[in-house]
């Protein structure tokens, strides 16, 4: 009997956890988003007014941008140049290696790696609005998630705690 108690307990703690982790799942998402804005941002300012190349200003921001992010610069300006692929090669391979730490979606990856394909070889002014396109998407994309996020965190909360309440009915 205190087996099948402690089981229905674990049970429930184990449900609410997950409802718990699904409800802020799309915040980690806008947090991730607002730090790839902060970096696009940060390379304007290192292509318009320090007028570093693309490796040296990839290597300034992975030190000023927030985790999981900075990773992304980081492995982006120790790859670029050293085994003679293009800049869009080596953005996508590094966007698709780290993303699995990041709680980007697709379609943000999509969106960030159509950014990545002018990388490297347009002039400032090009390069400037191609990162403002991408900001743009993020600002876009930000306020619908906002959204989402409030009707998600109660949905994922009660689905956690009735789903383990539902598991436990079933098995006693």
């Amino acid at each position: 009997m205190i087996l099948k108690i402690l089981g229905g307990v674990f049970i429930m703690i184990s449900s609410c956890v997950l409802g718990v982790y699904y409800s802020f799942k799309t915040e980690y998402r806008i947090n991730d988003l607002f730090e790839m804005k902060k970096a696009l941002t940060m390379l304007i300012s290192e292509i318009e007014f320090n007028l570093s190349p693309l490796a040296e200003a990839m290597g300034n921001i992975s030190f000023k941008a927030g985790i999981p992010v900075s990773k992304i610069f980081s492995e982006f300006s120790k790859k670029l140049g050293s085994d003679g692929n293009s800049a869009f090669e080596v953005w996508k391979s590094v966007l698709k290696k780290e993303a699995v730490y990041t709680y980007f979606a697709s379609e943000d990856i999509e969106a960030f790696i159509s950014f990545g394909q002018s990388l490297g070889f347009l002039d400032r002014q090009q390069q400037h609005n191609n990162i403002k396109m991408a900001i743009s998407y993020i600002e876009n994309k930000i306020p619908e998630l906002l959204e989402k996020s409030k009707s998600n965190k109660k949905m994922c909360r009660s689905l956690g705690v009735f789903g383990g309440a539902a598991v436990m009915v079933i098995l006693f």
